[in-house]
């Protein structure tokens, strides 16, 4: 089932996380394309990265409901946990997976992976740490927007 994570002009941080996206119990994801945006007013550089988690963040909240991609199916909703607040983030590991560059003035970055998905990010089923992806700032603190289209399974 595909779904879109979005959030909006929200300033990102090298210390918090953007987006924590923590898979169900039993369904597995995969990220097969994003798109970054920025949304400032002013040339600035900024890097996006993806990292998976070390240590699970402690008390989520600012929930994030995924929008259902597909309409020619019955609604059904996301198995796992999309965050965008945590009293204690998230210990990501030390290099992420992808990092997107975004100037902060409108520039905007979009990814998808290959048609036979072979370098889509997996993140397995397990609703635990090692079942987390964590969306936050390299390098940079400007506004961005982003878009997540993950696909459960």
């Amino acid at each position: 089932m595909l779904f879109n994570i979005v959030r909006t002009n929200t300033a990102v941080s090298t210390t918090a996380d953007l987006i924590s996206i923590t898979a169900g119990a039993v369904r597995s994801f995969l990220i097969e394309e994003y798109d970054f945006t920025g949304d400032g007013t002013a040339s600035a550089a900024n890097e996006i990265g993806i990292y998976r988690v070390a240590t699970a963040g402690v008390t989520g909240s600012g929930l994030v409901v995924p929008l259902q991609v597909e309409s020619s199916v019955t609604a059904t909703a996301f198995s796992g946990v999309v965050t965008t607040v945590w009293a204690t983030q998230p210990t990501v590991a030390a290099a992420p997976v992808q990092v997107a560059g975004v100037n902060a003035n409108g520039g905007s970055k979009f990814w998808r992976c290959n048609p036979n998905k072979n370098n889509a990010i997996v993140v397995p089923g397990g609703a635990n740490a090692a079942a987390s992806i964590s969306i936050r700032a390299v390098l940079g603190t400007s506004n961005i927007s982003a878009r997540l289209q993950i696909n459960e399974f």
